[in-house]
């Protein structure tokens, strides 16, 4: 599945103006031209060439062209590797269990989609289902809660096979979503590897792995790994913009609890 690059999206009424705006100032820019270089009609057709993606970039940095609302934005993501054979998930394993990972937004929204990763693995991911649901915490329990349970779709079936090396993106779904919440992802795993796993090792937050297929968490194994998960992109009615962080573990947040 390949990703998809959106460079501007414009509302009906400021493409207009902005478009009305674009070739009042080309054609009165190209007159200009014409009247200052009467003789150089390459130079002339060099720079009228060039003055319309000129142009574009003057707009979109001054705010005539912008995003709209309905862009998708990560309100949650995190850097994926492959984890490290000491990193990997304890006993049960995922294959044939059940996962709950808890991650905290920046923003909010009315629809999401769940990005899911095996850019690292070497085998193919089976995942029955996945389930959304406002945590109950910030992982110091599994604890959900009910009302906002939700289940993911992927093309309109509820179970999903990851590909090795690649990655899928769960059909948009209604979850009122806040700033800040914390949001449990539940998945219910079939057949996967056991030590070819895509992942995020340095969560910071603790996981819940049970046995078999089941919502009861009373008995879940913990551990401080994500695998898998890969980011929370929402759509709201108010304009928003991301912040991509690089660095290192520190940056990461290494050192802090869980």
């Amino acid at each position: 599945m390949g990703s998809k690059i959106h460079l501007f999206f414009f509302p009906s009424r400021l493409f207009a103006k902005a478009l009305i705006i674009f070739f009042i100032i080309t054609l009165s820019l190209q007159q200009i031209i014409r009247q200052t270089m009467p003789h150089d009609r390459n130079l002339r057709i060099h720079f009228g060439l060039k003055l319309p993606l000129l142009l574009s970039f003057l707009m979109s940095s001054i705010g005539i062209i912008k995003a709209t609302d309905d862009e998708w934005v990560a309100v949650w993501a995190t850097a994926e590797q492959l984890v490290e054979p000491h990193n990997c998930p304890p006993a049960p394993g995922l294959a044939g269990n059940t996962l709950r990972q808890i991650v905290q937004v920046s923003g909010g929204g009315e629809t999401v989609r769940l990005r899911l990763s095996g850019e690292f693995s070497d085998a193919d991911t089976e995942m029955l289902s996945v389930t959304l649901a406002e945590a109950s915490s910030a992982g110091s329990s599994a604890d959900i809660d009910e009302s906002t349970l939700v289940s993911l779709t992927f093309d309109g079936h509820t179970a999903v096979t990851i590909p090795a090396g690649g990655f899928v993106l769960s059909d948009p779904i209604q979850f009122s979503l806040r700033p800040r919440m914390d949001v449990a992802i539940t998945i219910c795993y079939g057949q996967t590897s056991a030590t070819s796993i895509t992942g995020h090792p340095g969560s910071r937050t603790t996981s819940y792995l049970v046995t078999g297929s089941t919502d009861d968490f009373a008995d879940a194994v913990p551990t401080d790994h994500w695998y898998h998960i890969s980011a929370i992109h929402a759509v709201s009615g108010h304009s928003k913009r991301a912040i991509a962080v690089l660095g290192n573990s520190i940056t990461d947040g290494r050192g802090t609890t869980t």
